[in-house]
Formats: structure tokens, C-alpha cells, sequence
């Protein structure tokens, strides 16, 4: 395996609010809140950490046109799709009305920023 020239050190996303988008977030991944300043909130995810930072004029993308881009996105893996999708939506995230795959397989959802992500169900590594 080639050594590495860089290390992931952060995934930063712009929000109009950070505070509630990150809570979603630490809430359903069971994260942690590593930083919380006036620009933006810091969270832990599986070692991952991702930044939601405060930018003016935010706006979100747009589902399925692209007038507004999505530009990047999450997916997660989850035990039961309906449970998770409940869970979510309990949360703060609301399912997309367009969804260009069996939902059952992979679902597009709306986190309380207006980013996507998606949900899939849990796949054993080791069954591949």
C-alpha cells in the first residue's frame, strides 16, 4: 500500500445555523460535540470530524433539479431502513419526495439544513 501524503482532517459543510444541523447529526450517529464557537460546531463521528460552519446567504441545495448544487453528501448504513427513516424523521429530517432508487435500498433524505443523505441498509463486509 502506497504511504499517505495526507490525512482526512475534517469534512466542513455550510449551514445557515449550525447548532440544530450538528445536534441532528451528533443525535443520530451517536457523535460528540467537540467544538462549539460563534463560526460553526465541531462533531465527532467514528472518528470522523466534520464541521458545520455558519456562512451567510446559505442556501441549500435543491432535490432532484440542480439549480442549487449538491456538491457533497453522506450516506449511512443503518440496521432496519423503516426504523432509521422513523428514527430520522423524529429528528428533524424529512424523506425526499424524489428517490431515483428503491427507497427500501437506498432512501434520499433532508437533514434540517436542507442537505441530502442517504440510508442503506447495513451490508456484511464480510459476505462479499
Amino acid at each position: 500500500m502506497p504511504e499517505a501524503v495526507f490525512d482526512l482532517a475534517a469534512i466542513i459543510i455550510d449551514v445557515a445555523d449550525p447548532q440544530p444541523v450538528a445536534q441532528f447529526y451528533v443525535t443520530g450517529a451517536a457523535g460528540e460535540v467537540i467544538r462549539d464557537d460563534p463560526d460553526g460546531v465541531w462533531i465527532r463521528i467514528n472518528g470522523n470530524n466534520v464541521i458545520f460552519r455558519q456562512v451567510p446567504n446559505y442556501r441549500p441545495p435543491s432535490w432532484p433539479e440542480a439549480s442549487e448544487q449538491m456538491q457533497v453528501h453522506f450516506d449511512f448504513n443503518v440496521d432496519d431502513m423503516a426504523t432509521a427513516r422513523t428514527r430520522l424523521e423524529e429528528l428533524g429530517a424529512r424523506t425526499a419526495e424524489y428517490q431515483p432508487h428503491d427507497p427500501d435500498l437506498l432512501a434520499v433524505m433532508i437533514d434540517p439544513a436542507g442537505h441530502l443523505f442517504c440510508i442503506g441498509p447495513r451490508v456484511d463486509e464480510r459476505a462479499r
